[in-house]
């Protein structure tokens, strides 16, 4: 019911701090000042909302459509926005709205030299396996994704090349597995982030997280 007329991203556990505030807010502190946020369930609100300059930042709205159905995923989301990022064509930095972390994106920022000395598609950030996962998506073995383990999760934090999208098409298609086709190449890397973080994906866990952000100095 919470995103009936709020998108889940636009949600304040805490204060005037919406979700995705965390991560404008990480981004902007290691100078990625150039973002671009994909919509689809209720873009309108986004649009009324977040103005073109926010929190430090230069917002672009990559508009998927006005409803979750029109939504493409988190795949055909990043191919569709590709217009949207430098034409130079540098790996670009994607993470999820509903995820709140203590991540220090300085990490992804110094890797942008690996991907083009050994052809690294993506580097992934994980997190242990949460409840509502605990099954997991993929192993790490000396700093390389392991498609067939199963030891940690996605957090929703990744620096991704951007000609691994080229050819693809901008309909609604996931993520995983596709992306695991370049890890059993060798081509993705990963670091695991044992910190605080959390997917925002019930109620519940919303005002569990409104709790933890009330310890100060938890999330600075």
């Amino acid at each position: 019911p919470l995103t009936d007329t709020v998108p889940k991203p636009l949600l304040k556990p805490v204060a005037d701090r919406r979700l995705l505030d965390w991560n404008v807010d990480a981004l902007v502190k290691v100078w990625v000042t150039e973002i671009v946020i994909n919509c689809a369930h209720l873009s309108r609100v986004f649009l009324e909302t977040i103005p073109e300059y926010y929190r430090g930042a230069h917002i672009a709205f990559s508009v998927e459509g006005e409803t979750y159905g029109e939504s493409l995923e988190t795949k055909g989301g990043i191919v569709y926005a590709l217009s949207k990022l430098s034409p130079s064509g540098e790996p670009f930095i994607v993470c999820a709205g509903d995820v709140v972390s203590g991540f220090d994106f300085k990490t992804l920022a110094a890797r942008e030299k690996q991907f083009s000395q050994d052809k690294t598609a993506a580097h992934l950030v994980l997190v242990p396996n949460p409840e509502f996962n605990l099954a997991g998506d993929m192993g790490l073995r000396d700093g390389r994704v392991v498609p067939n383990e199963k030891t940690y999760t996605y957090g929703g934090i990744g620096l991704f090349a951007r000609e691994i999208f080229d050819n693809e098409p901008a309909v609604f298609s996931k993520l995983f597995p596709w992306l695991l086709t370049f890890a059993k190449d060798g081509r993705v890397s990963g670091e695991l982030f044992d910190g605080p973080w959390h997917n925002v994906g019930t109620p519940d866990v919303l005002q569990n997280l409104a709790a933890e952000l009330a310890l100060e100095g938890l999330y600075p």
